[in-house]
C-alpha cells in the first residue's frame, strides 16, 4: 500500500523557493518534432509483481540502448530513479529534503541531471530528475522491484491511457486526440487536482455519500479510504465491513464514478481517500486527460453502466 507522494522542499528554504526550483531542474520533454499524437505507446510489464490481481503499471525504458522498468505513477511530482542507478545519471544538482510516502517519512533526495538519451517513446527527457532508495523509503525489507518512477512532471499536460486489457500505456498530445482516443466509452467524467497537481475524482459512496479521490496508478493493490469517512459508513446495510490481517476493510456494495456503477469495491482505512492498483483492475481502460482535466473509463465486463443497472438508488437523491 505504498504511494509515492512528493512535497518537495529545500532543506533550508521555504515552499516558494522549493517550487521554482522544481520548475528550473524538473524533468522536461524534447519532443522531435514529429507530428503524430502518440507520444509514446507502450507495454505493461505485469512480470514479477507484487499483487498480481492489481499491478502497478510498469513499463519498458530506454537509456543509451539499455531497457529499464518504470512504474507509471500519477501521485508521484518527480520522475525517480532508484539508488542502484546513480552511476548512470549525471552531475548532483543539488538536494531536497522530501515527504515520499503517506507514512510521513521525510529523507534527503539527491537531484541529479537526467542520463544522455533517456526515452519514453518519442519522448527524450531532460532536465533533472530524484534519487533516493526506494526499497528504504517504502519500508521494504526487498529490494524496490524497479528501476524507478515516471512521475507527473512528464505526464501533466498530456493524456494518459492505459489499455489494461491488451497491456498498452499510451502518451498522447491532448490537442491532437480529441476528447477520448479510444472514442467515446462514457461520458466525461470531471476532474480537479489537489495542491499538487495530482488528479482528484468525485465519486459517490453507499446512496447519498460524496467523497473526492485521488488517481493514484502508484497506490499498489488497494483503495484507500479516509479513517472519518470509513467510520461513518462502515455500518451501514449497502456495505459490509471485514477485518483483514493487521488491517480493516470495508465492502461497498455500490460505487458510482460518472455514469458508471462498480459492485463490490474494497477499501481499507487510510489517512485519505485514494483509487488506487485495486481500482484499475475493475477497468478495461481508463483515459486521463491531465490538459483539459477529464476522465474517461470503460469497465471490465463484471462492471456495468446505469444503463444496464437499476439506479434508482443513485435517482432517489436526485443524482442522475
Amino acid at each position: 500500500m505504498e504511494q509515492c507522494r512528493t512535497t518537495t522542499s529545500l532543506a533550508a528554504g521555504g515552499q516558494t523557493i522549493a517550487l521554482l526550483l522544481l520548475i528550473l531542474t524538473g524533468v522536461g520533454c524534447a519532443e522531435r518534432g514529429d507530428p503524430d499524437p502518440v507520444l509514446a505507446d507502450l507495454p505493461m510489464l505485469y512480470a514479477d509483481q507484487a499483487d498480481d490481481s492489481a499491478p502497478w503499471v510498469v513499463v519498458p525504458l530506454t537509456i543509451d540502448s539499455q531497457e529499464y522498468r518504470f512504474v507509471i505513477d500519477t501521485c508521484c511530482s518527480s520522475t525517480t530513479f532508484d539508488r542502484s542507478l546513480r552511476s548512470v545519471l549525471g552531475a548532483t544538482v543539488g538536494t531536497t529534503l522530501s515527504d515520499r510516502n503517506l507514512r510521513d517519512v521525510t529523507v534527503e533526495v539527491e537531484r541529479c541531471e537526467v542520463p544522455k538519451d533517456f526515452h519514453m517513446g518519442r519522448i527524450e527527457l531532460t532536465g533533472a530528475v530524484e534519487c533516493l532508495d526506494l526499497a528504504a523509503v517504502e519500508g521494504r525489507k526487498t529490494p524496490y522491484p524497479h528501476n524507478g518512477i515516471i512521475g507527473m512532471d512528464v505526464l501533466d499536460g498530456k493524456v494518459l491511457d492505459l489499455d489494461l486489457i491488451n497491456r498498452r500505456v499510451r502518451l498522447l498530445r491532448p490537442e491532437s486526440t480529441g476528447e477520448s482516443p479510444y472514442g467515446e466509452r462514457s461520458d466525461p467524467i470531471p476532474l480537479t487536482r489537489d495542491r499538487h497537481r495530482f488528479a482528484v475524482v468525485k465519486i459517490q459512496l453507499a446512496d447519498s455519500v460524496e467523497e473526492s479521490f485521488l488517481l493514484d496508478t502508484g497506490m499498489l493493490g488497494a483503495n484507500w479510504l479516509r479513517a472519518e469517512l470509513f467510520e461513518q459508513i462502515k455500518d451501514r446495510p449497502d456495505v459490509r465491513f471485514a477485518q483483514g490481517q493487521n488491517v480493516e476493510m470495508i465492502v461497498v456494495d455500490e460505487m458510482r464514478i460518472g455514469d458508471i456503477v462498480l459492485s463490490n469495491m474494497t477499501f481499507v482505512r487510510g489517512t485519505q481517500s485514494i483509487l488506487g492498483t485495486a481500482f484499475l483492475a475493475r477497468v478495461r481502460i481508463l483515459t486521463l486527460n491531465l490538459r483539459n482535466n477529464r476522465l474517461y473509463l470503460e469497465p471490465r465486463e463484471e462492471s456495468t453502466t446505469e444503463s444496464v443497472r437499476a439506479v434508482h438508488r443513485f435517482t432517489a437523491v436526485g443524482r442522475v
